[in-house]
């Protein structure tokens, strides 16, 4: 319960301060923009957006739960009821532990150094992983090509990288492993 009351006391004085902000920029904004469903739909994506910006955190089913808020925000706004922030703090905490835990099930298994996968690059985000599974395929590619690219910025000496590969891969493991865990805490 203790934990609740502290984010409780948070989320009120978050809302306060957007209700403050809001107010403030009514008055003294030269041009504000009106508080509508636009507005509401552009807040919602691009605090998505920042929060997952590869489209590697969340899954397809949980951004379709959460955009039941996209046109809601400024209902919220306008009324000063800051409920929606604790609908996006759950989802982004459940996210967050999901991740922490594929890491940790993922670091458990083997870990081969070559593949027939292929990657793909964009310069627009992928579409959310469908589910977990998924999700979890994704991060053991990416996590193998770090290491791979770790290894290759090494050195432009192939046959000194051949001849250390195993002890270079385990330590390359190591410090991308620590990067994405790293990444989990912050």
């Amino acid at each position: 319960l203790t934990t609740f009351s502290i984010y409780s006391q948070k989320s009120d004085s978050t809302c306060e301060i957007l209700s403050k902000i809001n107010k403030l920029i009514e008055i003294e904004h030269y041009k504000p923009k009106p508080i509508d469903d636009s507005l509401s739909v552009y807040v919602f994506k691009t605090f998505l957006n920042r929060l997952d910006e590869d489209n590697r955190l969340f899954i397809a089913p949980e951004v379709k739960a959460l955009e039941k808020l996209q046109y809601q925000i400024d209902d919220y706004l306008n009324n000063n009821n800051c409920a929606f922030l604790a609908d996006l703090y759950s989802a982004y905490t459940k996210t967050t532990e999901r991740y922490k835990r594929l890491l940790e099930a993922i670091k458990k298994e083997p870990f081969p150094l070559s593949s027939s996968e292929q990657v793909q690059f964009s310069r627009k985000a992928f579409p959310y992983a469908k589910d977990e599974k998924e999700l979890q395929h994704l991060y053991k590619k990416r996590l193998l090509f770090n290491v791979l690219r770790e290894l290759a910025e090494l050195s432009t000496n192939k046959d000194s990288l051949t001849q250390h590969f195993d002890k270079l891969a385990n330590e390359s493991k190591a410090k991308v492993m620590e990067q994405y865990e790293c990444k989990s805490e912050s």
